[in-house]
This record gives C-alpha cells, structure tokens and sequence, in this order.
C-alpha cells in the first residue's frame, strides 16, 4: 500500500479544481490526478476558480502562486472571504522553497504548499491530509486509556476546540492526526463524528460533538 495509485485508493472519484495560467502545467497536474481516479477540472486564471466555486463543489483547489492579473495569493484571500468555512481547503502549487513563501501562501488561506515539479507521493499525501484523512483499522482488541492519558487527551480535545471555535483549518490535521493514534484505542468511535465534520470542514458539528466527547471523559476516571 506504499504506491501513490494504492494509497490514493480513499481519493477516487472527488473532484479537484487545479488554477494555472500555464496550459501545459494544468495538461500534466490534471493527468496525474486522473490517474490517480480523480476528477481535475481545469481553470487558467483566478477569476475562473472564483466563477467556477460559485457554481460548483469541490474537495480541494491546486492553485497556482504566480498568475497574471490575479495572483495565486489573491485568489485565495477572495475565495475564503467569500466562502468561509465552506471553502475547499487550497494547496498552493509553486516553485517557491523558501520559508517567507510557505507562510505568504499561508497568510492568504491556503493550507499548505507542494511545490513544482510536482511529486506524486507529495500530491496524495497533502490530498489525503485535507481531503480524506485515514484512519487505520485496529487490527487487536481496543486498548484502554489510563488516566494519565485521558488527562492528556483532554488537553488535546480543548486544544482542537479552540482551533475548531476560530474555524481554523489547521483544526483537519489535528483531527486526522488524534483519530489515527485513537483508532486502536476505545474512544475511536466516540471521536469519529469530530473527524467525519471535520473532513466535511462542517465546523458546528465538528465543535459540538468535540465539547460532548470532552464532557464525557472524566478525568478522575481509573481505565
């Protein structure tokens, strides 16, 4: 399951729209996510991306830094004022290596930054991350948490409610991050409904079921 087609297995079938001004770009980023089983739609400037999320869903925007007219950077600014927590998260695509680049694209709402030429295990590894982050199936019986590791989770939980309350998108790979060390353990189902909102960047139900799991942990409790 090493291979990027196989672990891509989780992706297949969500529509990816990718904004670069460069056709032969957008030719070979929409072939690798075809290959992958995605479904690419393909957009040369930043006023197209906004038309085309006015119209239409998406699991996640590949967006281009440098464009003409309006920049990578700008869209992104205008798609998550217009959409807010409903914006597909965006990974910019980019040359750029270096450290006050990452944090531009950042700054603008983007999520995180693959950069060109692009790698194909470093394309499904961010997808996955904000796309469908997946948690392993226990393979033993459930493990117990001791009280020293619920306390510890509790402090996790009210660390992801805050991040949650502010809408920020950071909050999806602390979720993925908890529900992958918890799917062993006998609080996996309990912290599905955080994860499964999160995935769907439904905020509101993300918050609630987080303060109910966090309610239900008590931490006097012996495991």
């Amino acid at each position: 399951m090493n291979q990027p087609m196989a672990r891509a297995a989780p992706l297949r079938g969500e529509r990816i729209l990718v904004v670069d001004d460069e056709p032969s770009n957008l030719t070979v980023t929409g072939g690798l996510l075809r290959v992958l089983g995605l479904q690419p739609s393909l957009v040369v400037s930043g006023q197209a991306a906004l038309d085309h999320c006015r119209r239409e869903h998406y699991a996640a925007i590949l967006m281009d830094v440098q464009m003409p007219e309006l920049d990578g950077l700008e869209t992104a600014r205008l798609l998550r004022a217009e959409h807010g927590a409903a914006c597909p998260p965006i990974l910019a695509l980019t040359a750029g290596v270096m450290e006050e680049q990452l944090q531009a694209c950042l700054a603008a709402g983007m999520v995180e930054r693959i950069t060109k030429p692009i790698d194909l295990d470093r394309l499904v590894d961010g997808l996955l991350r904000w796309v469908a982050p997946v948690t392993p199936k226990p393979l033993r019986p459930l493990r117990r948490l001791d009280a020293p590791a619920r306390a510890d989770l509790r402090e996790r939980l009210q660390e992801l409610q805050r991040d949650i309350a502010a809408q920020r998108f950071i909050a999806k790979n602390l979720s993925g991050a908890l529900a992958a060390e918890l799917a062993d353990t006998e609080l996996a189902a309990a912290f599905q409904p955080v994860s499964e909102a999160l995935r769907h960047l439904q905020f509101k139900a993300a918050l609630k079921a987080c303060v109910e799991l966090i309610e239900s942990l008590n931490p006097n409790e012996d495991a």
